[in-house]
């Protein structure tokens, strides 16, 4: 069976070659003719066309359907105020619904979000132009149709980029954290970015109305949109495939930034179900960006893309406890390009952070049976030690730099009662940590969070080749100020754990539920591992409380680690 050919309709019915330009394509536009759009894949599937001119034509309908309306009041009104309708405008007021149903949408954000939903599947697919969002507006009392479509004056004409822009607006609102001063660093501001930009690239724009879906979809309960957000997926990875089998990777920042939403998506249960993985596409992303070079990241999308690889390819890596090719020098050097990154603090803590993963890698590949095994290992020890020394230096700094603003030992948290935190407090019934801490926002939170968990890979990675160190040498023991003791390693997991409140709060948004993936998986496995059941069963208890969302943990394989020690 031939392949179906992607043009747009006028195109293909011309049977000449489309460039499958958004919103429409060059080739019509260099005719002079508007582009009629394209073909919808599925049934119910969601496709953006410029409908200006169909718009225009609605526009004076509507304008007809409202002056019959206000005759038809006129002459009800005179003949008997509570006279039913006549046949006639009954009929005119379900055109007016029906105009409703077509032209407007509601976020969720409004105080209408209980409104039941219009199942795309049930409209033609002709007619689906600029239905993005299911939510309809709410159902009319028709005794009051009437006069609210008199009063209301000219009804709003929404465009497709139009539509898109609220669509992105609703899911900036709803997933990035609110700051203090609204600033974002690079993890974050790149999704603002891609949001706000206009692209070309198919991709990027099908997995970014595919995040911004699932996300309003699931956080909602609103299984259309999570069903549109599922479809948009699958249309994203095949535009994907047909970006990457044209080699459009090596040159085009929109083909890299899509890869990496596609990863976000992946974070949502309904999309893992089908989807290739988190891993996968954060492995996925990392190899198309070593095939470019660490040359290629010059623009301001490129660098800020690569901020937010560098962070997903950090967690991938510890988790998989293999280094990623960011923490070869070269690389590392791209982060600090980034715009003001001198100056953000995360900047250097992420430098230092992406080089844990290659020291747990070193460890797992010792072969204490090889006649330079004792040289090797003191090798590894000695980097650790050295990594270990430049990141409390950095805490350090970090906490100096705050409290030139604070008189507070601990500038940038306090310890408060779990009633301060009213959404966990309501979501989580068990009290097994009474107490939790407060930061100032969720950037902060998070860069704590990410310090206290990186010290505890590394420091339980340094207790593990103190113990088989002894092992080949009995006579051999750590200095008395290297020792890594259990309260150390339960301190920072006890850390870990008071910060997962603040991230349910919404202040933290729905990144902060994303946020607490690794320190929950961190902490299960160090409880686990020293039978502190009454924590782990806390551990249990967030798991199945905060994760109503659609949000679910990503599968990551731990094939990896055969010998590794915990976390």
């Amino acid at each position: 069976m031939p392949t179906r050919s992607p043009g747009c309709f006028l195109c293909r019915k011309r049977k000449v070659r489309c460039d499958e330009g958004r919103p429409g394509c060059k080739r019509c536009d260099t005719h002079g003719v508007p582009c009629p759009g394209y073909r919808v894949d599925k049934a119910g599937g969601i496709e953006f066309k410029d409908q200006t001119i169909v718009t225009k034509q609605k526009a004076n309908e509507q304008y007809r359907v409202k002056e019959a309306i206000r005759t038809a009041t006129s002459h009800v009104i005179r003949t008997n105020e509570n006279a039913s309708i006549s046949a006639s405008s009954t009929f005119i007021i379900e055109d007016l619904d029906a105009v409703y149903a077509t032209n407007r949408w509601s976020s969720p954000t409004s105080s209408n979000s209980s409104v039941p939903t219009v199942d795309l599947d049930s409209v033609p697919a002709e007619r689906q132009g600029l239905v993005i969002l299911a939510n309809s507006r709410p159902p009319i009392n028709r005794s009051k149709a009437i006069s609210a479509a008199y009063m209301q004056g000219p009804m709003p004409l929404y465009s497709p980029d139009v539509e898109r822009a609220s669509l992105y607006s609703c899911f900036i609102d709803t997933y990035l954290p609110q700051t203090v001063n609204g600033a974002q660093n690079g993890h974050f501001s790149f999704f603002q970015c891609i949001a706000e930009k206009r692209s070309t690239q198919p991709a990027l724009q099908q997995s970014l109305d595919s995040l911004c879906l699932v996300q309003i979809g699931s956080l909602y309960q609103d299984q259309a949109l999570v069903k549109q957000a599922v479809r948009q997926y699958s249309n994203a990875l095949n535009s994907l495939a047909r970006s990457i089998a044209k080699g459009q990777f090596l040159h085009d920042d929109d083909v890299l930034a899509a890869v990496t939403v596609l990863a976000t998506c992946e974070l949502y249960e309904e999309i893992s179900k089908t989807g290739e993985g988190w891993g996968k596409h954060v492995q996925g992303a990392n190899q198309l960006v070593a095939l470019r070079g660490p040359e290629s990241i010059k623009s301001d999308l490129a660098l800020l893309l690569y901020s937010n690889m560098r962070h997903g390819a950090m967690i991938h890596a510890l988790i998989a406890r293999k280094a990623p090719f960011m923490a070869t020098p070269e690389w590392r050097e791209v982060a600090f390009r980034v715009p003001k990154a001198v100056q953000d603090s995360s900047t250097t803590f992420y430098d230092l952070a992406i080089q844990i993963p290659g020291l747990l890698e070193r460890h797992d590949a010792l072969d204490f049976d090889a006649p330079d095994a004792m040289e090797r290992l003191d090798a590894v020890l000695a980097d650790s030690t050295d990594l270990e020394d430049e990141l409390r230096d950095w805490y350090a700094a970090w906490q100096a730099l705050g409290s030139l603003t604070s008189s507070s030992p601990t500038p940038y948290y306090s310890l408060r009662p779990i009633e301060e935190f009213p959404l966990f407090f309501s979501l989580c019934h068990d009290r097994a940590f009474p107490e939790a801490f407060m930061f100032p926002d969720f950037l902060v939170a998070y860069l704590h969070s990410l310090y206290w968990m990186s010290m505890h890979f590394l420091r339980t990675n340094t207790q593990s080749l103190h113990k088989r160190r002894h092992r080949l040498d009995h006579d051999w023991y750590p200095s008395e100020g290297s020792v890594v003791r259990e309260d150390e390693l339960l301190g920072y997991t006890l850390n870990l754990c008071r910060c997962i409140p603040f991230f349910v709060e919404p202040i933290s948004s729905s990144t902060g539920s994303i946020g607490i993936f690794l320190p929950i998986r961190c902490a299960a496995m160090y409880f686990t591992a020293h039978g502190h059941w009454a924590w782990l069963k806390w551990i249990g208890s967030v798991r199945n409380s905060v994760f109503v969302r659609g949000l679910v943990p990503p599968n990551v394989s731990n094939e990896s680690r055969r010998a590794s020690p915990s976390p």
